[in-house]
């Protein structure tokens, strides 16, 4: 093949296509080859002059060139403003994790815990606490805020606040301590005496009794205070309220007995203020805008008597009132302005039908979940109770004394305390103040309260005594009542 055959091929060597034109030649001067042998594979962007972008791709020494439709424009939905509800700063006011407003009912129990570890600090003492009570008492609550006051108040104290739930070993115990005290300190008993007697530190481990069941772990904690030059000052929080006669006298023998703080449930009346500060507070920070008012003073009232007579947890009332908006919320979204709706924040308000409602759900349970949600000091009444039969509620202290002191397995009550036991107990619907029960064998005559006053009282079982027994089988202490 001569060279001038291969130039006039090159000539007429590249061909244009467009959708819905016909292919035409055109003749191209060697010296403006569209691409360069050496990068056939490669294809370029080319634009046009009707600004449509043209792919460009070698085949062989033809260049072929395809043009694209311009991509058309996405289309964006306008999007509708959310409109925040109302009752969104109630709610949250009322969540687990909102900080506590104020800790209402709980100064003694917390001037006594600051007393006691103001003095050992002064005194560069060590010494061992231990804490008990219900869930929801205010324990956590009550140390926390110590905890934060320490910190400003005492420069030399380290303070660390642990929470044993992930906790199993000693040594995940020790490596905690040690990493918030000192990283560079070992993580070993020898190493944490160490630590303990350069500084003062406080440690409070919360959910302890998730360690009860390993005695050497609890007793290698509590022994760290007891050590010669400590200045160690720990503090234990435990929910569960038979640690304190399973743990303590075990601790006790081996030499490492911790004081003891017990925190008792709430009563109805401290479980309202605690609310009514709740929504206080509310509406101060909603500067006059009828927040703070959207639950009934009755609503409150009787929400605070079902918790009490049932648990007294205050985080369990809180809960409810959570609950109680979010129903309030759920049915002014369907309804209009009603007469317990402020007519002015359109924030509708609850109402003691609406606790009545959320209390059936949450209290309403069978005979054998309301004995089981007792604690123990309650389930030894009721087994004292079974045992002696219907009777005054002062000969059923005495018979409640006199088992427990009996087998030395549970520490008995104070007679006020008992009877706020007794009440809690009515209030679950298990006892009958002012006649015998079902289950008890004493007689209808009326009650007549006595110089006594409720000394007198008469008591009886509101429940067949065959669910207590049943209830309580899985307590060893409680068993020996019965034999």
């Amino acid at each position: 093949m001569s060279s001038s055959t291969l130039g006039k091929r090159t000539r007429q060597s590249t061909v244009t296509l467009t959708p819905g034109s016909r292919a035409r030649s055109v003749s191209v001067s060697p010296s403006k080859r569209v691409c360069s042998p050496k990068k056939e594979n490669v294809a370029p962007v080319t634009p046009t002059k009707n600004g449509r972008i043209t792919n460009v791709f070698s085949a062989g020494k033809a260049t072929v060139s395809l043009a694209k439709k311009p991509a058309t424009p996405t289309l964006r939905t306008p999007t509708t403003p959310t409109v925040a509800s109302p009752y969104t700063p109630i709610k949250t006011l009322f969540r687990r994790s909102a900080a506590p407003t104020a800790l209402t009912a709980r100064d003694t129990e917390r001037d006594f815990l600051k007393k006691w570890i103001k003095e050992r600090v002064e005194g560069g003492k060590s010494g061992s606490m231990y804490v008990s009570g219900p869930p929801g008492t205010g324990k956590s609550a009550v140390l926390s805020s110590i905890c934060t006051e320490m910190k400003k108040e005492e420069e030399g104290v380290k303070v660390v606040e642990l929470n044993c739930m992930a906790l199993n070993r000693v040594e995940e115990v020790y490596t905690a301590i040690a990493n918030a005290i000192n990283p560079d300190a070992a993580s070993t008993e020898d190493g944490l005496r160490k630590e303990f007697e350069k500084q003062a530190c406080l440690v409070v481990l919360d959910e302890i009794d998730h360690l009860a069941e390993k005695e050497e772990v609890l007793y290698a904690i509590y022994s760290l205070p007891h050590h010669p030059k400590s200045r160690l000052l720990l503090v234990g929080i435990a929910n569960a309220l038979d640690l304190t006669d399973r743990v303590v006298p075990r601790l006790r023998a081996k030499g490492v007995e911790p004081e003891l703080v017990q925190f008792r449930p709430y009563k109805a009346e401290e479980i309202k203020e605690i609310i009514l500060a709740k929504l206080g507070s509310l509406k101060e920070e909603s500067e006059g805008a009828g927040l703070g008012e959207v639950m009934q003073p009755a609503a409150v009232t009787l929400l605070a008597k079902k918790v009490a007579a049932s648990t007294g947890d205050l985080r369990k009332a809180l809960d409810l009132c959570r609950r109680a908006i979010e129903l309030v919320e759920s049915e002014a979204k369907r309804a209009p302005l009603l007469p317990t709706q402020d007519q002015q924040t359109g924030v509708k308000k609850v109402t003691v039908a609406h606790i009545a409602r959320i209390s059936a759900s949450a209290f309403g349970t069978s005979t054998a979940q309301r004995l089981k949600t007792l604690n123990l000091q309650q389930k030894a009444v009721l087994c004292a109770l079974c045992v002696s039969k219907s009777q005054t509620v002062g000969k059923l202290y005495e018979s409640y004394t006199k088992l427990c002191k009996r087998d030395r397995m549970i520490s008995p009550l104070g007679s006020s305390e008992f009877r706020d036991v007794v009440g809690s107990l009515e209030g679950c619907g298990v006892v009958n103040l002012g006649g015998a029960g079902v289950g008890g064998g004493g007689g209808n005559s009326p009650v007549k309260k006595g110089k006594g006053g409720d000394e007198d009282l008469r008591v009886g079982l509101g429940v067949p005594e065959v669910e207590v027994v049943v209830a309580v089988g899985d307590v060893g202490a409680l068993k020996r009542f019965f034999d």
